[in-house]
């Protein structure tokens, strides 16, 4: 079961922050999503009634912690093609956050987010989710529309290779886009490695022996360190109502479970459809709980 569990869990997460936050509202649209240091990160955006990119509100969510926050992102700088925010948005509510986004490559320049309060445009903000764009890479527009900062419609490059791209038209724009978009998406979405930390059956008995009140101590091995229990602790912040999920899970059909159209993360799934756990996957999962009682470390 090659990161079921972790799948399952993005589902997880994406339903309650859907229902907390989205309210089946369909003029919002999921920008970006992703894991950073354990804390789940979404950027939105709700375009309003008019479905206008510049006049819609934008929200970063900090999300699978103890103090989740709903971050509104302030537009400044109306006179450019770009959306931007400024640095206060985010560092007075959460500098740890403001840091991290800082060192993966929130300002082209470093030193721009040390000092004063200034601009940041929220396309790099999104691909710092991503990937880290420190220092000579800038983000593209995939569609030449510099409003549009949904994660499926931006690519980061080097900034010599942006100017010339930008100076494309037509076909050659379109097909040159398309080759750096999907080198960006092979480099960072990859079929998980079967480490130990990724192991679902591991990753399974150590969230059930927890749950049932187990210590720490008691669950570790040599296979299995205390370390590593306590990466999955902080990853599954909400464990005790995963687990529930996941027996509710077990009464389903794929159809049911996937069901739950999120129809407002539709770019995070066009992006990333191996995010999504297939039918496959999904009997193997109910398969292996069924037929496996009493959980035990391998």
């Amino acid at each position: 079961m090659p990161n079921i569990i972790k799948r399952i869990y993005h589902k997880f997460l994406q339903e309650k922050i859907t229902e907390k936050y989205i309210n089946q509202n369909n003029n919002i649209i999921i920008l970006g999503a992703n894991f950073l240091n354990n804390y789940y990160i979404v950027l939105f955006q709700n375009l309003g009634e008019n479905k206008n990119y510049r006049l819609g509100e934008n929200y970063l969510i900090i999300e699978n912690y103890d103090n989740p926050q709903k971050i509104y992102l302030k537009l400044y700088d109306p006179a450019s093609e770009y959306l931007k925010s400024r640095k206060h948005c985010i560092n007075n509510i959460s500098p740890e956050i403001f840091k991290l986004l800082l060192n993966r490559g929130l300002y082209m320049k470093y030193e721009a987010g040390l000092k004063g309060d200034n601009l940041f445009s929220l396309h790099r903000l999104n691909m710092c989710l991503y990937t880290n764009i420190s220092g000579i890479y800038e983000v593209h527009h995939n569609n030449k529309h510099k409003d549009q900062n949904e994660i499926s419609n931006l690519t980061p490059i080097h900034k010599d290779i942006h100017r010339e791209l930008d100076l494309m038209q037509g076909e050659d724009f379109t097909i040159n886009t398309n080759i750096l978009h999907n080198q960006f998406k092979t480099n960072i979405i990859k079929h998980p490695k079967n480490t130990l930390a990724n192991r679902d059956k591991n990753i399974l008995n150590i969230l059930y022996g927890l749950n049932i009140g187990k210590s720490v101590k008691e669950l570790e091995s040599k296979k299995i360190r205390k370390t590593k229990i306590y990466e999955i602790k902080k990853t599954y912040y909400y464990m005790k109502d995963f687990i529930k999920y996941l027996e509710n899970i077990m009464n389903m059909t794929f159809e049911e479970f996937n069901g739950k159209a999120l129809l407002n993360w539709k770019n995070v799934y066009q992006y990333n459809p191996l995010q999504q756990v297939t039918k496959d996957e999904f009997k193997e999962f109910q398969d292996y709980i069924y037929y496996t009682p009493d959980f035990q470390i391998e």
